[in-house]
């Protein structure tokens, strides 16, 4: 994956200066790559920006972002998010 993961956050990034509408699918892309590429910080990044421009999160969101923690031997960030998604 190389830097995909960053060139695909590069383009989320511009998006969101744009002001273009907040789209769950791009985010939902962004996350996964970001999983694939163990950047699991970021990852949660998208997540939580995705939670403050009032989206919804589906099951992909949670479990790209679940995966990219788990991945990266995160558990505690893992633990947050099912505990979330649980509610």
């Amino acid at each position: 994956l190389g830097q995909q993961w960053a060139a695909a956050l590069h383009v989320w990034r511009a998006m969101a200066q744009q002001q273009f509408e907040p789209c769950l699918n791009l985010d939902n892309s962004v996350i996964s790559i970001c999983e694939k590429a163990r950047q699991w910080r970021v990852a949660l990044a998208v997540f939580r920006r995705l939670l403050l421009q009032r989206l919804v999160p589906d099951d992909i969101s949670f479990h790209t972002a679940i995966g990219a923690c788990f991945n990266a031997g995160q558990f505690r960030p893992m633990h947050g998010l099912v505990d979330h998604m649980e509610q």
